[in-house]
């Protein structure tokens, strides 16, 4: 029986088990066929999994952490033998029988009960995934992009595809939200804030992205029954994914990767079933359109990596059916009807179909590619060499969070695997494009983990349930893989008890400026109707300054980058006073950029995004500034993805706040700070603002 190959069986009896696997005949190979692909891909996991090719690339990206990491896995892995040993004496290698034992009866189980167990764990890992997003991520949107993908989704629930924000968009802007005209709305597809439509609607946005995990991990359950003939390593692989660590704290994030998975797995479920399946099956090729369509509402370079595979397989298999127009049309139907709300999104926001919102904001910069990044910084092969390894490192810890490196049973299987099953070689077909995609891709995608190979949990739950088997099959003794099995389940199980709880530590302490509800001090005092400015850092403020004077964005980063704080508000100043925007603005502001090598990140400010150009004298206007960092500031952004109720909040932007109040006469002012730098409450203080001036009353 190849590895991987069969259907598994129905809620049901051995005959049905045995015509599941008669049906799947396609989708397996005779033996020793397509080794090429996944030996070819353990080299590269051992290769970029465990040299630091990063650090040996000058300029660039690094992994400073390499030999901690180094050390880690060394040490771990001698404690996970020595514990397997030690089993192994004591239990005058019973430990080796009892893993047998349990692998038989989990098998059998899960043969006779597979769906009522896929339930069972999914239902068990939804739990998990809401316990940490409250217990550790606060139920709230910490990063970035979720801060705006729960701004998106809020503006759904208002009905409106856009946030009108009047002719002053640098008050109300943030990153990765797109100006156009006197409106903004987030840079990200539609798909991933729609989800999160259904919990802003019922209060209780944090629980979408947890249910989406668990479900994810149901539909695997489904999917691997018709991937994997082994019952024990069937279930092995569902609780890989439902309890991976990495699993765990997306699932407990707003991030969009999650659906992402949900959608991806679907489509696998539908292309195996019509892979798998001689006749018509017209539901299955509308499941299988409508899941890869809305996949790329939400990631669409995900959605594309991860389904083409799939899709291969099924139309080489519709070539083979008599009623192929049915299945051709159902497909149609289903991929065209995401596909073409995603189509009228973009040309209600963008005002072009195939422009997304990040193209429109950062320009072409942003795309795939070997070119300038939107930071200013060359995108080359040698930089992508440089995020693959930085990416296949961080899932070495990421993964499991075991001792020892957690991509080596994937490794073991996929190098000592005899026969390979032709699903199984599309699998690793869709973890080949999606590296290369994002081999091709200039930003380091890094939150809770290499995020831009989220997606790929499944496929490497599923090879490493494998090891052991595949490991006893080369070598050619049952007692390797029952020994195999204990010692993998023991750093897994370490994992668990020790690596996940230091992560969640670490989480739970991070990003602790995203936690505060900032809508509370107006609320509190029965504030309404008010224009409160929020108090951000000063470089903050002249990155929304620069925004303001028609800068576009990447042109902005890349001065905020290089340029010294003072220089570039000073100048900023100048043509706030000249009214000068624009494309007159960056030729203003270009010759700032002289001196970029020799700047450095500020020592003065709590900021350290700011910058300082050694010797440069900074005036009393940059000083005060830099005192106000010192005295705490807030985040607008959050502000962004709160229920703000009847206040307008807006950025702080010092004197020019008159003229957004001008623009308000109604409303009275106000702003919100931090009471200090190590103060975790915000005060709200009544302004006074005249032309030219603000100050708090």
């Amino acid at each position: 029986m190849s590895v991987g190959a069969g259907l598994r069986p129905q809620e049901g009896s051995r005959p049905e088990r045995v015509n599941a696997r008669e049906k799947s005949a396609a989708l397996t190979t005779k033996t020793g066929e397509g080794r090429i692909l996944p030996r070819a891909l353990a080299l590269g996991l051992v290769v970029f999994g465990f040299l630091p090719i990063a650090n040996w690339i000058s300029n660039g990206h690094a992994a400073s952490w390499y030999g901690e990491v180094l050390q880690t896995w060394l040490l771990g892995s001698v404690i996970v033998a020595g514990i397997v040993v030690v089993l192994i004496v004591l239990t005058r290698r019973r430990i080796g029988m009892a893993a047998s034992t349990v692998s038989d009866t989990a098998s059998r189980w899960f043969d006779l009960h597979p769906k009522k167990t896929a339930l069972l764990i999914s239902t068990v890992a939804t739990a998990v995934y809401a316990l940490v997003a409250v217990a550790v991520f606060d139920a709230k949107p910490l990063f970035i992009d979720e801060i705006i993908q729960l701004y998106q989704a809020r503006l759904f629930a208002e009905g409106k595809l856009a946030d009108v924000v009047g002719p002053f968009p640098e008050f109300f802007s943030a990153l990765n939200v797109v100006t156009a005209g006197d409106r903004q709305f987030g840079q990200f597809p539609p798909g991933g804030p729609a989800h999160l439509l259904l919990g802003v609607l019922l209060g209780v946005p944090w629980i979408i992205t947890p249910l989406l995990g668990g479900a994810a991990v149901y539909v695997f359950a489904m999917l691997v029954r018709h991937l994997e003939s082994e019952g024990a390593v069937a279930l092995g692989a569902i609780l890989l994914l439902a309890f991976s660590p990495f699993m765990i704290f997306m699932s407990a994030s707003h991030m969009n990767h999650v659906p992402t998975m949900l959608w991806v797995l679907f489509a696998w479920l539908a292309g195996v079933r019509l892979t798998s399946q001689n006749g018509a099956m017209v539901l299955w090729a509308g499941a299988l359109g409508l899941a890869i369509g809305v996949a790329g509402t939400i990631r669409p370079v995900d959605a594309v990596a991860m389904t083409a595979p799939v899709l291969v397989l099924w139309v080489l298999a519709l070539r083979r059916k008599e009623q192929r127009w049915g299945e051709l049309l159902a497909f149609s139907a289903g991929a065209a009807v995401p596909a073409l709300l995603l189509l009228g999104y973009n040309a209600a926001t963008t005002g072009s179909p195939l422009l997304f919102g990040y193209e429109l904001l950062w320009g072409k910069s942003h795309s795939l590619g070997f070119h300038e990044s939107p930071w200013g910084t060359a995108h080359s092969p040698a930089r992508g060499l440089e995020l693959l390894s930085l990416y296949t490192l961080r899932l070495q810890s990421y993964l499991f969070e075991s001792p020892t490196p957690s991509l080596l049973p994937v490794i073991a299987t996929l190098a000592v695997a005899r026969r390979v099953a032709r699903i199984d070689r599309a699998i690793l077909w869709a973890v080949v494009l999606l590296a290369g995609a994002y081999f091709a891709y200039w930003h380091d995608g890094f939150y809770l983990g290499p995020r831009f190979f989220f997606v790929l949990v499944p496929a490497l739950a599923l090879f490493a349930a494998r090891a052991p088997r595949a490991l006893g099959e080369f070598i050619g003794r049952p007692l390797v893989r029952r020994y195999a099995f204990v010692s993998f389940a023991t750093a897994i199980v370490i994992g668990l008890a020790t690596g996940v709880p230091e992560r969640a530590r670490h989480y739970s302490r991070s990003l602790a400026s995203s936690r505060h509800d900032l809508a509370h001090p107006a609320d509190s005092l029965g504030v309404r109707n008010a224009l409160v400015f929020v108090r951000e850092s000063w470089g903050s403020q002249v990155v929304a300054r620069l925004w303001g004077r028609g800068i576009e964005r990447s042109d902005a980063e890349q001065l905020y980058r290089r340029v010294d704080t003072c220089l570039l508000d000073s100048a900023l100043t100048s043509l706030e006073e000249r009214e000068i925007e624009g494309s007159a603005a960056r030729r203003h502001l270009k010759p700032l950029l002289r001196d970029s090598a020799a700047v450095q990140p500020s020592t003065m400010s709590p900021d350290v995004t700011e910058r300082v150009l050694p010797g440069t004298r900074y005036s009393s206007h940059c000083l005060e500034r830099i005192a106000d960092d010192k005295r705490g500031v807030a985040l607008y952004p959050l502000l962004l993805a709160e229920a703000r109720g009847s206040n307008l909040y807006a950025r702080d932007l010092g004197s020019r706040n008159v003229t957004l109040a001008n623009h308000y006469p109604e409303r009275s002012a106000f702003l919100l700070t931090r009471r200090g730098p190590d103060e975790s409450e915000y005060v709200l203080q009544p302004l006074t603002l005249r032309s030219g001036a603000a100050s708090a009353r």
